[in-house]
């Protein structure tokens, strides 16, 4: 499993929230909600349920993408917190100068 301090996850969330965000993510959930609606799956999945309350205009997109990145961030610990208990991992630090070539060798 990778692994790396939760400062790296964080900084790794917001880095890809922005490059969502960049690559039209809004338009995505625009498309999607014309489309189907308001679905269960929508409303359930990280990055698409975020905006109903901003399409809506009960709060601003910078809140909208505010709360994305944390429930991203939440969802992490989460992971985090469910594989730490599981048996036989191992960990590989993705902070780490060479952790590639390390993962290599320890396969």
């Amino acid at each position: 499993g990778l692994i790396a301090p939760i400062s790296l996850i964080d900084q790794k969330i917001e880095q890809r929230v922005q490059a969502r965000l960049k690559a039209g993510v809004e338009e995505e959930v625009k498309n999607l909600v014309n489309k189907y609606g308001w679905n269960r799956t929508l409303l359930s999945t990280i990055a698409y349920k975020e905006w109903k309350s901003y399409f809506e205009g009960k709060e601003t997109r910078a809140q909208a993408i505010k709360n994305w990145i944390i429930h991203e961030k939440q969802y992490a610990r989460k992971q985090m917190t469910w594989f730490k208990k599981q048996n036989g991992i191992k960990w590989f630090d993705i902070s780490k100068i060479g952790w590639k070539d390390y993962v290599i060798i320890n396969l």
